[in-house]
């Protein structure tokens, strides 16, 4: 059976808690609005008004919601709690403007050996609100991409990221940015070349700026990568009987919001779309983004890797319905 899934193109300031009606989810107790506020720098994430909107809607449906996310394992403005919530600042995610808390929780309950931010698995509901865009380890990130890597903790992010370490190329030139950038000094460098020391390395993917291209991960490694999201996915969501998904496609940028940049749209906007279903809502929104990009050859990479792991381990339905609002 098909999975509805619900789409705006106009107007979405007002239709974003319309669609969250259209979702019927029933949002009781502590709601954790899962969130990627964004790199310092990035002005591609999902802009803070639409959470708001989210955040005031599931307040009316009676729940009690905060904003919430985890930090980042690679070096940046967002790899410490204190750190994130300067950045989520900047990027205009406040208690103010949100209308609830902001929380950037590095606590962790460790699920299936994975740590899992312990603020999301102890809230009553989830509501997850992705920005659909490229990413260059899993060929897409949306609803999937935000749970399983964006819930778990820093020490599960390691675990996680562990399947795609990246190997040094020949042509490296032994310029060191690699080692600069490496957020667990696992790189140095010898005889002229760059050398990962894999005890160490976090495959955080810090180290992927080289501007020689010189740090690789393969395709078979950015394959299991997804499936490994996937069943992380499904072991944050067995935790819940009440999920909802929103999936931003708007500034559809090739790399993900981690990049504290300005970066030009692969694709124009498309809108908003929610449903209830993980599955079919990235499925869906890999399709629309699809009709003007094509992520599988832009990072070299199947994206749909990802669905198939979670239609394969019951997470949800490929086969979508799309209803326009």
């Amino acid at each position: 059976m098909a999975s509805r899934v619900y789409m705006a193109s106009d107007d979405l300031v007002r239709k974003v808690p319309e669609m969250v009606d259209r979702m019927d989810v029933a949002f009781r107790g502590k709601v954790a609005v899962k969130v990627h506020m964004g790199e310092l720098g990035n002005v591609t994430h999902v802009r803070p008004v639409f959470v708001r909107r989210v955040v005031d809607k599931i307040k009316e449906l009676g729940g009690e919601p905060f904003v919430i996310d985890t930090p980042a394992i690679y070096k940046g403005d967002r790899d410490t709690a204190g750190k994130y919530l300067k950045t989520a600042a900047v990027n205009g995610f406040t208690k103010e403007s949100m209308g609830a808390e902001v929380v950037i929780d590095d606590t962790e309950t460790l699920i299936n050996g994975v740590g899992i931010s312990k603020k999301i698995m102890d809230s009553d509901a989830l509501f997850v609100v992705s920005h659909g865009k490229g990413h260059g380890m899993s060929g897409f990130g949306g609803a999937i991409k935000n749970v399983g890597m964006g819930c778990p903790s820093k020490n599960g992010k390691a675990v996680i990221h562990g399947v795609n370490k990246p190997t040094v190329l020949d042509c490296c030139i032994g310029c060191g940015d690699c080692a600069e950038n490496c957020a667990v000094n696992a790189i140095s460098i010898k005889n002229g070349r760059a050398v990962i020391d894999y005890e160490l390395c976090a495959g955080c993917g810090g180290c992927m700026g080289c501007e020689q291209d010189a740090i690789h991960v393969s395709r078979e490694k950015k394959e299991e990568l997804q499936r490994v999201l996937a069943r992380v996915t499904k072991s944050v969501l067995e935790n819940f009987e009440n999920v909802a998904y929103l999936n931003f496609l708007l500034d559809i940028t090739k790399h993900c919001d981690c990049f504290g940049c300005y970066m030009e749209s692969i694709a124009p906007n498309i809108g908003v779309i929610g449903s209830k279903d993980i599955v079919a809502i990235d499925k869906a929104s890999i399709d629309l983004i699809g009709k003007h990009a094509n992520l599988g050859e832009i990072h070299g990479v199947n994206p749909e890797v990802q669905i198939e792991e979670a239609v394969k381990i019951g997470l949800g339905s490929r086969d979508y319905e799309l209803n326009r609002l």
